[in-house]
């Protein structure tokens, strides 16, 4: 028996993937600022799992297209929110003098996947000097599978 009836705390598991991921600007030797604001936000593995997913894919290219705008320290933000059952995942970097990285877009097809199994699309906002992505799906109800007697 669990007391969060098979819930798990996906703003935890997104806190430690951001954090993990710093490994990538420490190895660049940048001075990144760090903003997060992510909540405690429970949902069941069907979506904990790709939200994760999304995520890292989400942080990894964060920290690969990391710039510093106009000579200032580069920025990243995590937040994770949930309010009347929507739950919101937004990542944002600074972009500003970045040398862009090679891409396959295999990242962008991952995420997506990931989004649409989540039930939400994702929204990217580009400007000069940032990047951010964010979704927003309804969290769900756990349903047991149809049993075919």
């Amino acid at each position: 028996q669990s007391q969060n009836a098979g819930r798990v705390d996906a703003g935890g598991l997104i806190s430690e993937i951001i954090e993990g991921s710093r490994e990538f600007v420490i190895a660049r030797d940048l001075d990144v600022d760090l903003k997060t604001d992510i909540d405690q936000v429970m949902l069941y593995p069907d979506q904990s799992v790709p939200l994760s997913l999304l995520a890292a894919e989400g942080a990894t290219n964060m920290m690969k297209y990391i710039g510093a705008p106009d000579g200032k320290k580069p920025g990243i933000f995590a937040g994770l929110s949930q309010e009347d059952g929507r739950c919101k995942l937004t990542l944002a970097n600074s972009v500003g003098g970045a040398t862009p990285a090679e891409s396959t877009g295999l990242g962008s097809d991952l995420m997506e996947a990931f989004a649409i199994q989540l039930g939400g699309d994702i929204v990217i906002d580009r400007s000069d000097d940032s990047y951010s992505m964010r979704i927003e799906f309804a969290a769900q109800d756990f349903e047991h599978a149809a049993q075919d007697y």
